[in-house]
């Protein structure tokens, strides 16, 4: 996640953690969204975050919930 914007606040929240990281602007922040629930304190002014997830996180994910592969793991494991 990176913070941007004009703002003051806004507060990283990571519960299991148990912190609170103060962002300010072009602040980067990583971490697995995955394992870490996490939300933020109120902003005052502009503020924007660019947040990218990976594409294992994401299968993590969908197979966990749904037992869903992705189409590159079963070609790989058929070339086995």
């Amino acid at each position: 996640m990176v913070s941007c914007g004009d703002f003051s606040g806004g507060g990283l929240i990571l519960y299991e953690l148990e912190i609170i990281l103060e962002v300010e602007a072009g602040d980067c922040v990583i971490f697995q969204d995955a394992i870490i629930h996490h939300s933020n304190e109120a902003a005052v002014g502009n503020r924007c975050s660019v947040v990218t997830f990976s594409q294992e996180n994401v299968y993590n994910y969908w197979n966990k919930k749904y037992n869903m592969e992705l189409k590159r793991k079963l070609l790989n494991n058929k070339k086995k």
